[in-house]
């Protein structure tokens, strides 16, 4: 069973940056993507269809949240969950350096300075002047 895991994720770090690589490409091309990317943060929306990097950069975090429950639980349930929680925070990783890795190939579909987010600070309308 371990082998299987050490199999994986040796598989899973290999392979991962360069499935992301190959996936992401297919979407720049893609005529309905966004004609710019933006960096993804985490106050980025997760869900925009129009730029992929996002969606992967959200994956990437939920996939290391999970796998660092999953090693915490080992303490309760043995060797084979570390080694589980230890493959999903490997995955994420590898997930995260694949999104790099396409910011890089894909420069010129990336935004040159993030895009001015909106305020989160209430604006007040103008008060109407008596004449």
């Amino acid at each position: 069973m371990l082998a299987f895991v050490g199999i994986s994720a040796v598989a899973v770090v290999l392979l991962g940056p360069v499935v992301l690589l190959a996936i992401i490409g297919l979407q720049a091309l893609n005529p309905w993507s966004d004609n710019l990317w933006t960096r993804p943060t985490h106050r980025s929306n997760p869900f925009r269809l129009g730029n992929p990097l996002l969606l992967f950069h959200f994956a990437a975090y939920f996939a290391a949240a999970s796998g660092l429950g999953v090693l915490v639980s080992s303490l309760w349930h043995g060797l084979y969950a570390a080694a589980y929680g230890a493959l999903g925070i490997l995955g994420a990783a590898s997930v995260l350096v694949g999104v790099r890795l396409c910011m890089r190939v894909f420069k010129h579909k990336m935004a040159e300075e993030p895009l001015e987010q909106p305020s989160q600070q209430p604006t007040n309308p103008p008060s109407p002047k008596d004449d």
